[in-house]
């Protein structure tokens, strides 16, 4: 995906996930220029190598791991479902329900494994964050971090960072650019091959007409 395509991608969605009680709160830039500035650093990591690496990573694991805790499990869920659509493979991860039962076959072995856990964070859960990606580390599992602009230790562990600013003076700290990345990274790994992420959609339409849910 080019510059200028993820660019009016991104927008896409940040205009669908913008609100009106978010504009009551703090009124959302009326013209391009200015919208453009507000997350033109992050438009600006989607064209880096490290977003590219970071990619691939997610793309050619063997399995991918989602987790993320409290206020962002429900992101990270459903990010979970959405990433499946694009790959194989994917699980989410619940460390407080199953206490890493996934994880038991790879007990005691160090070894570089196949497998990617993407640890979606904010700060007030990054003591568990923390403790989660150094396990991961110890049992050799890429590992992905993304998460908001005070994690302190991402950088110091992980394989692969994004960070995703929150402060947006809003009444809560905003989650759209984390959303934003979680959205942009599904569309680039159905994207990394050119024709198994149109594939997989279609059989996946197959399925759900099957179903007969709609």
């Amino acid at each position: 995906m080019n510059g200028q395509t993820t660019r009016t991608f991104c927008w896409a969605i940040l205009a669908a996930m913008l609100s009106g009680v978010a504009a009551y709160y703090y009124p959302w830039p009326q013209n391009e220029q200015q919208r453009s500035q507000v997350n033109q650093p992050l438009f600006e990591e989607f064209e880096e190598e490290d977003w590219r690496k970071l990619v691939e990573a997610t793309a050619t694991a063997q399995d991918v791991y989602v987790t993320g805790f409290q206020t962002v499990r429900g992101t990270a869920e459903d990010f979970a479902r959405r990433l499946r659509l694009a790959r194989n493979a994917v699980h989410y991860l619940s460390a407080h329900d199953d206490m890493l039962v996934e994880w038991l076959p790879y007990q005691g072995d160090p070894s570089q494994k196949p497998i990617a856990l993407i640890l979606i964070d904010v700060i007030p859960y990054s003591a568990e964050g923390l403790k989660i990606a150094e396990i991961a580390k110890e049992l050799g599992i890429t590992l992905i971090v993304i998460s908001d602009e005070f994690c302190s230790w991402a950088h110091g562990l992980a394989d692969h960072v994004i960070f995703a600013r929150s402060r947006s003076g809003l009444y809560l700290e905003s989650t759209v650019a984390l959303v934003l990345i979680l959205n942009v990274l599904v569309d680039a790994v159905a994207r990394s091959t050119k024709t198994a992420g149109r594939e997989r959609f279609d059989q996946w339409h197959l399925m759900t007409r099957r179903l007969g849910f709609f």
